[in-house]
């Protein structure tokens, strides 16, 4: 992938290329591609996922978090002393 490097309209470019590797990166070229297109196309967000929708996902995992976060806290239970 070849990207221009600066501010925009600049001339200078760089190429980076994916490790051809077996392993947990290789899922990730498909995202650096489509990114490389969407940058050629002057585009600002994703025609796939847009920034609301991006914002929105994230929201309910969130959400989805803290739902376990307190579900899976202990209930407490009174501690009765003896003798006292």
């Amino acid at each position: 992938m070849t990207v221009v490097v600066g501010p925009w309209g600049a001339q200078e470019t760089a190429t980076w290329r994916h490790p051809s590797v077996d392993g947990p990166t290789d899922g990730y070229a498909y995202q650096s591609t489509a990114f490389a297109s969407y940058v050629a196309e002057k585009r600002v967000e994703s025609p796939l996922h847009t920034h609301d929708e991006t914002v929105s996902i994230l929201a309910t995992i969130d959400e989805v978090r803290g739902q376990l976060h307190r579900s899976a806290r202990p209930a407490l239970v009174p501690v009765r002393r003896q003798g006292g």
